[in-house]
């Protein structure tokens, strides 16, 4: 059955989904009260100096350069704004926006998902998403990923409407692209993903969107990537792309617990100051990295050339054995949140971080529970020893830390975790929405490819980031997270109806379907018939010289054709006369109009 929604029934849907979902972020907001992650010390410290250039070259000093250069401007923005409110402000003003962008941001997909698959379905992935204390926890944090989040959704609700309008609206691709620039500078990768999951819309789309659209996305992509840094080349005079740096060579080490003695020759005649087996040991982090950086600067080299010469390190380690290549795809996994299936087995052996898998997953598990918020009662304790111990990786750590836990302190909640997790959404593994999402991204391709695409690209492109850099746990799940819950509602709605509103298809796809076609329908219209490629036979599609190119006797089994009573109507008319006149004498149709306004018949096998 064909659904329309009225705009009374989508006004009424809207109204509340709004509520339902406001409701949801005002419990949360005051429920959980301030929450935070060790990061926040970094971004507090870049925004302390975003506007001094004094202060921003003493922040990108060695340290800043080797190992903080990727980090965006994007939340020391928020900081250097929020520096103008008094302390104890900060945290309430800045919560309460985060929280009112990412309603938004799920109030504009759910919304528009109803347009196209109406159902009360969307209001169950919307509560399902918003009552989710993973979600939600975030949003309370200071300078974390919740307005990467919240922008991620945000350009991807465009991406769809641009997909499925029949005339696609201008502003929509305007907003789309202002949200590229604007994500980009949060997060780097969202901005990649963004442009990746573009360029299969504007492939869908081709007819509506030239080389200008085109032209136009990789110039926003570019100028989002390079503007701050060409800013920190004004304030400070050293330029440099954002990079993991020096981090790489950590996150590699951890996927490669024995490394080969052909591995420790390697990384000698690549120039690692000292034995290279301390690059394997446990205690070798981001600060022992980093002075490796700094005794190479010593010694002369670039920045450019640290870069590379790590790159290579990093390189060798990953490609050193099986294992190492298989873990990096197993810390993939887990960056789209496939914690237990990604670090499934019972060895006892080391396999990532100095852990075996047994003991990777609780590891993982509990760092999900500790995100959520729901591990422990208080979390005082974790914010004295994140923000009052001094910090060591920057200059001025010391004075953003305490910043950071005077505008938080205030606001900590001892508040029992179940009234944290209302319906104990948060005791699921996070595995459970992973793969329930990707079976319904699987869905939505079957029976709406662009949809389907269009939600799973950054999916893929995030397991392709955390593949590469090794580090993926439950925290860079956040982002892509909303898109598991929009996947599950879309394909709950293409599952139980047939939606009136479709997108339009490209000559392109078409064409395929008509090749890979087992059924044929000629003069069907507009109509969809489950398993048959239907077509108006006025269409160029079912003209003579295209229908016999795409005639395979071994590769048909059925047509249908809906022949009007009067047969005597000119060819000019429909051509539908013309088309079985022609079967007709090449043996291979069989068709009494007298008989039937619409005959089946068997083709040849």
């Amino acid at each position: 059955m064909t659904v329309e929604p009225t705009a009374a029934s989508q006004r009424r849907h809207t109204l509340w989904l709004a509520v339902i979902v406001i409701a949801a972020h005002a419990y949360a907001f005051w429920t959980f009260g301030a929450t935070f992650w060790v990061d926040s010390t970094v971004y507090a410290g870049l925004g302390d100096c975003l506007f001094s250039p004094e202060k921003m070259g003493r922040f990108y000093d060695a340290t800043g350069i080797l190992v903080l250069s990727h980090v965006g401007a994007g939340e020391p923005a928020i900081w250097a704004c929020a520096q103008f409110l008094p302390a104890g402000a900060r945290w309430p003003a800045i919560a309460i926006t985060q929280h009112a962008l990412a309603a938004g941001a799920t109030i504009f997909a759910f919304g528009n998902l109803q347009r196209w698959l109406p159902g009360i379905w969307n209001l169950a992935g919307a509560v399902l998403l918003s009552y989710l204390p993973f979600h939600q926890s975030f949003h309370n944090a200071l300078l974390t990923e919740s307005v990467s989040s919240s922008l991620f959704m945000i350009g991807m609700t465009l991406l769809l409407r641009i997909a499925h309008d029949p005339k696609p609206n201008r502003r929509d691709w305007a907003a789309f692209l202002a949200v590229v620039f604007a994500g980009t500078q949060f997060r780097g990768y969202l901005g990649v993903l963004l442009a990746a999951s573009a360029g299969i819309v504007l492939l869908w789309r081709l007819p509506h969107f030239r080389w200008k659209s085109w032209l136009a996305l990789l110039a926003v992509s570019l100028a989002a990537i390079v503007v701050f840094p060409v800013y920190r080349w004004a304030c400070t005079g050293i330029f440099c792309s954002p990079s993991g740096g020096t981090n790489r060579l950590v996150c590699a080490a951890w996927t490669n617990p024995h490394p080969s003695p052909e591995l420790l020759k390697t990384l000698s005649t690549l120039g690692w100051p000292g034995d290279p087996a301390a690059i394997f040991a446990a205690d070798f982090g981001y600060a022992e990295a980093r002075d490796a950086g700094i005794a190479w600067r010593a010694e002369g080299l670039s920045y450019g050339e640290i870069d590379r010469r790590v790159g290579a390190m990093s390189r060798a380690i990953a490609l050193d054995r099986p294992a190492a290549i298989f873990t990096h795809v197993r810390s993939g996994l887990a960056g789209t949140g496939m914690i237990t299936l990604a670090f499934a087995g019972s060895g006892a052996e080391p396999i990532h971080q100095h852990l075996s898998p047994a003991g990777q997953r609780r590891h993982q598990q509990s760092h999900y529970s500790w995100l959520s918020w729901t591990e422990h009662h208080s979390y005082r304790s974790f914010g004295e020893q994140f923000f009052t111990k001094p910090h060591v990786l920057f200059a001025g750590g010391d004075e953003a830390q305490r910043e950071l836990w005077a505008a938080l302190e205030p606001h900590l909640r001892e508040t029992h975790r179940g009234r944290r997790d209302p319906l104990r959404l948060g005791w699921l593994p996070l595995d459970v929405w992973a793969l329930l999402g990707c079976l319904a991204m699987a869905v939505c391709i079957w029976r709406r490819p662009v949809l389907g695409l269009v939600l799973a690209a950054p999916i893929a492109g995030n397991f392709i980031l955390m593949t590469a850099m090794p580090i993926g746990n439950a925290r860079y799940v956040h982002p892509i997270l909303p898109f598991y819950f929009v996947a599950l509602s879309a394909s709950c709605g293409l599952l139980l109806l047939r939606p009136g509103i479709r997108p339009p298809e490209p000559g392109w796809f078409r064409r395929w379907r008509l090749r890979r076609a087992r059924r044929i329908g000629i003069g069907a219209g507009v109509a969809k018939s489950r398993g048959w490629f239907n077509t108006d036979p006025n269409a160029p599609g079912v003209l003579r010289r295209f229908f016999s190119r795409a005639w395979k006797p071994a590769g048909r089994r059925a047509f249908s054709a809906g022949v009007s009573a009067n047969i005597s109507r000119p060819p000019s008319s429909g051509g539908m006369d013309m088309i079985i006149k022609f079967f007709t004498f090449a043996g291979r149709w069989r068709c009494n109009p007298t008989e039937s306004t619409r005959a089946k018949n068997r083709c040849p096998e």
